[in-house]
């Protein structure tokens, strides 16, 4: 199946995203792409689902089956989900991302699979920029067992805070420019600084703990401590169990209430001023219905009221980001040798919360600081935007390689290395020639015959020559080629003086008939030897000797020098020349791959 579109999938902390963008530059919304529908809804920026799932008293998992356990948070790395501890949270994990990816497939006509494995997408995903790279290798292969029974494949990750500057910062007007991305999530707070188009930021700046669902499990504290909320918790908890509910776990599902109001007042713009009220037994026991539970619905109704900011533990938690910020400003300084940063992105659900812009624009001093409008939206709609860019500038890349004529390159280093040959070897040759007594002009074609001949595959320290001569030639246009490909595509130039590449390559072998009598080599030899009769004049068969036999010898070593050095001294089949190069040009291919990957804006990790 033709693959037309790619969808990024950002499975965040609190809440689930997904972006598509077209391969079709033809296509409707080519450029930018568009946010897909993970709930039946036509509006933009309600599209993503909380990152919750349901189990009931079998510990089946549904999205859409609200009454059971809620469980959240799920989003770890994987050697984390292994443990013991966090069984249920792997399972639900796993469920999550199967229901995820029917979802996609259910509410967007555009997708299609056959079940067999061949889609009409490429699908990607991405994670929190601190985990190390073996924590992306799990998370990949995590996912892909997950959806093996889907018969597809996600086929690379992305740091979150890379991909949210993809979605701003792919245009050329940040090209000279120092631009920080925070990403602000439930979990962690991801930073990205990218100057004058490369990224400068070590990924470890990034903050794992300081996650905007502290905020929630602080007001949650909160009204634990309030003096009415232990009598609502064991009132609520008698009637789960006479109603068969008692494996639902109260704390997590206030703990998800409380985050969905905390949403609402940023979204309503009431923040910090919160006000929050849940009666879990009206909403999953049945109770709810009865005539019964009007007279006593009070006794089951957790509530809080009061500006969130005067919570201790919210101001310290404040206090605690800002100080990260302060932390990441002197790297950025330190790195910057004190130039500071141009423009701040923000992003993520938790950047939208007041506090969080008047922090930033006192700490970083911006000239700009950018909001996105679709904030949930900008790690799953940067990392398809890169992924296409990637796939764009990969393609690009490979038709450069093929363009190129490695033919050439190779006849060419054959060359180099003939002459390089003839300069640093045949001086042995040429000292053992002196000694000798009897010598005709004869003795000097046949030993200069036999030197060139055996500069062939047989030749270990001649193959040496011709494989660092084709090394140093493939390098060259390899790097021009990525050079230009990751400019054309992605705006930015970088240097890649530094590539080098090993094209392992054999020496195509001489045919010996060339340097016997009537062999071209042989009698293009003695027309050479001939023409340079202003020299130096002899007959072949006359025996020389010295000072007359050096002078030969040396002026046949100059002038088979200055002929090498001016042509090729002998011409290999030319099928034969094709069939190398046809080699030479798909390991260059497959090593130009990796360079790329290395050399592109940002890393990403790919299924292996």
């Amino acid at each position: 199946m033709e693959k037309k579109y790619v969808v990024s999938i950002d499975f965040g902390h609190g809440e689930t995203a997904a972006w598509l963008v077209p391969l079709d530059a033809t296509e409707v919304n080519a450029k930018y792409g568009e946010s897909l529908r993970l709930k039946a809804t036509n509006h933009e920026n309600l599209r993503m689902l909380p990152s919750v799932i349901y189990a009931d008293k079998n510990a089946s998992f549904s999205l859409d089956n609200t009454v059971g356990d809620v469980v959240t948070c799920f989003k770890d790395k994987v050697v984390n989900l292994g443990l013991a501890a966090n069984k249920k949270k792997k399972t639900a994990y796993i469920s999550y991302i199967k229901e995820i990816y029917k979802k996609l497939l259910e509410l967007n006509t555009k997708l299609k699979s056959d079940g067999k494995g061949n889609t009409n997408f490429y699908l990607c995903i991405a994670c929190p920029t601190k985990w190390e790279q073996e924590d992306k290798d799990d998370y990949i292969r995590f996912f892909n067992s997950a959806l093996q029974e889907f018969n597809v494949k996600v086929m690379w990750v992305i740091n979150e805070s890379d991909a949210a500057y993809f979605t701003h910062g792919s245009s050329e007007e940040y090209a000279k420019q120092c631009v920080l991305v925070i990403d602000y999530g439930s979990s962690t707070i991801d930073y990205t600084v990218i100057d004058n188009g490369e990224k400068i930021s070590d990924d470890n700046w990034s903050n794992a703990q300081l996650g905007a669902s502290n905020i929630e499990r602080a007001i949650l504290e909160a009204c634990r401590n309030d003096s009415d909320f232990q009598g609502i918790y064991e009132t609520t908890q008698r009637k789960l169990n006479e109603s068969g509910m008692e494996y639902i776990s109260i704390l997590s599902r206030l703990e998800f209430e409380i985050r969905k109001e905390k949403e609402r007042s940023v979204t309503d713009s009431y923040y910090p001023n919160f006000g929050f009220n849940y009666n879990l037994v009206g909403t999953q026991t049945g109770y709810g219905r009865t005539k019964e539970y009007d007279a006593e619905k009070k006794r089951y109704k957790f509530e809080y009221d009061g500006n969130i900011s005067m919570i201790i533990e919210i101001e310290n938690y404040i206090n605690a980001v800002r100080k990260d910020f302060e932390t990441l400003q002197k790297n950025i300084l330190k790195k910057t040798k004190n130039k500071g940063i141009d423009c701040v992105i923000l992003s993520g659900g938790a950047c939208q919360m007041p506090w969080v812009k008047g922090t930033v624009k006192e700490v970083f001093r911006a000239k700009t600081i950018e909001v996105d409008n679709l904030a949930s939206f900008v790690v799953a709609k940067g990392a398809a935007l890169y992924a296409k860019a990637q796939i764009e500038a990969l393609e690009l890349l490979k038709n450069k390689i093929r363009a190129i004529n490695f033919s050439q390159i190779y006849e060419d280093a054959d060359s180099n290395a003939t002459v390089s040959a003839i300069k640093s070897m045949m001086p042995d040759m040429i000292r053992t020639l002196k000694s000798r007594s009897n010598v005709t002009g004869n003795t000097v074609r046949r030993e200069f015959c036999n030197f060139i001949k055996g500069l062939d595959d047989q030749n270990n320290r001649y193959c040496l020559l011709v494989q660092g001569e084709l090394d140093g030639l493939i390098s060259k246009s390899i790097a021009n080629a990525i050079h230009e490909a990751i400019k054309s595509v992605f705006k930015i130039s970088i240097d890649t003086k530094d590539v080098k590449l090993h094209v392992a390559a054999d020496v195509i072998p001489w045919n010996s008939i060339l340097f016997e009598p009537g062999g071209t080599f042989y009698e293009a030899f003695t027309n050479w030897i001939d023409s340079t009769s202003g020299r130096f004049i002899f007959t072949w068969d006359k025996v020389r000797v010295n000072p007359e036999r050096d002078k030969i010898i040396d002026g046949t070593a100059d002038t088979l020098i200055e002929v090498a050095s001016n042509n090729r001294l002998a011409d290999y089949p030319k099928e034969l020349v094709n069939h190398f190069a046809e080699n030479i040009q798909r390991q260059a291919i497959a090593i130009a791959e990796e360079l790329f990957y290395e050399k592109q804006l940002f890393k990403t990790t790919f299924a292996k």
